[in-house]
């Protein structure tokens, strides 16, 4: 929830008061994960590996998902101008993660994000990869941030640490199971629970 509008994973917006829909946003590809909101803009990576910003304010035109589908039909035989990109598209970008079932972070001009096959940071202004850190197993632990490392658990069983600046890992704790839930960092102790059935403390 952020501005008086209720943000969903399946990247919908609703007015958090009245509760009625303001915009739906064709992703084509699921959105396994929670957003990000950071000032109006609206962040999110789906399962296809794509990175995408949106205008957190917008709404749908009336019918545009109904009209658009003919509207493309008749642009691809030459009858009809270039369609307009849907509301509220500001940008997409493709990641080399085969998709991402965790949820993105945001800050300092930063989205930071947990795939299938490894972590990337996306400079938001650039709208380019700032850095790509390939792993061995799929990651569906959401990351959490706290000064400039990154905390994550992933399914090799083990919790990491990872220089949120340059992608290289700063060190890793096994745990006897997989970790796919977000750590919580309070006051320098970082709680995780792994499907060992245990819940870790680690400074």
């Amino acid at each position: 929830v952020a501005n008086g509008i209720v943000y969903v994973g399946s990247l919908q917006a609703f007015d958090a008061r009245r509760g009625w829909r303001r915009l739906r946003f064709r992703t084509y590809g699921w959105v396994a994960s929670n957003v990000a909101v950071a000032d109006t803009t609206v962040y999110a990576v789906n399962t296809a590996g794509r990175a995408i910003a949106i205008a957190g304010r917008a709404r749908n035109t009336p019918l545009e998902h109904h009209v658009k589908q003919y509207t493309i039909q008749l642009w691809a035989m030459g009858l009809w101008p270039r369609p307009k990109p849907q509301s509220g598209s500001l940008w997409a970008l493709r990641l080399d993660q085969d998709g991402a079932f965790t949820s993105p972070v945001v800050a300092h001009g930063t989205m930071y994000v947990a795939g299938e096959r490894g972590l990337a940071a996306v400079d938001l202004a650039a709208r380019e990869v700032r850095w790509s850190s390939p792993a061995e197993t799929a990651f569906r632990s959401s990351p959490a941030l706290a000064a400039d490392t990154l905390y994550l658990g992933n399914n090799d069983g083990s919790v990491y640490a990872v220089d949120a600046v340059t992608g290289t890992e700063r060190w890793r704790v096994p745990t006897g199971g997989r970790v796919t839930g977000s750590p919580a960092v309070v006051d320098g102790v970082l709680y995780v629970g792994s499907h060992d059935g245990h819940v870790y403390a680690i400074e």
